[in-house]
């Protein structure tokens, strides 16, 4: 469960949610979009399969693959 801050000090947990983020593969990588359906993202990059690409992550976190670049006490930040 991730949490994430309201109003005040009240805190609300939330489910994790995956998200699809299609992101331009040639030059800057921009994301393209944003989608809670996989699948509808999958038939965006088909669309343009040579320059769009699809990842899956989760709302709230650092996807570890980003982080490899990093010593372990950023990853351990980054990470929480």
């Amino acid at each position: 469960m991730k949490w994430f801050k309201r109003q005040g000090d009240r805190r609300a947990a939330i489910p994790a949610a995956r998200l699809s983020v299609i992101y331009d593969t040639g030059g800057a990588g921009r994301v393209v979009g944003v989608f809670d359906d996989e699948l509808r993202a999958r038939a965006v990059v088909a669309a343009n399969p040579a320059y769009y690409r699809v990842t899956v992550c989760e709302l709230n976190a650092v996807t570890p693959a980003a982080l490899d670049w990093a010593a372990p006490d950023v990853r351990a930040r980054l990470s929480r």
